[in-house]
């Protein structure tokens, strides 16, 4: 399909407004406490897909793994390594 087919429309809607009145209609998620924090990990959670979560399962289980037995080093999973982990988990 050719783009050219496409009738595109584009606004400009910078506001440059400071940061702070841009966002004042959310709710803060993220803040110093362990209450925060925890509530801004579970809204984070809440908002994947099983596979996505299933994914960051396995990434979390590997990278504990690697912590206990040492054999994860500085440099963690590697991407290859984590995409043939992610095929055998199928």
């Amino acid at each position: 399909m050719h783009l050219a087919r496409f009738n595109w429309l584009w606004h400009d809607i910078t506001s440059y407004q400071p940061y702070d009145q841009e966002h004042t209609f959310t709710s803060p998620v993220v803040g110093t406490g362990t209450e925060s924090r925890t509530r801004a990990i579970s809204y984070v959670l809440q908002t994947l897909t099983a596979n996505h979560r299933e994914l960051l399962m396995l990434l979390a289980e590997q990278q504990l793994s690697r912590a206990d037995t040492g054999a994860g080093g500085v440099e963690g999973l590697e991407a290859p390594e984590f995409l043939l982990l992610c095929q055998k988990s199928k």
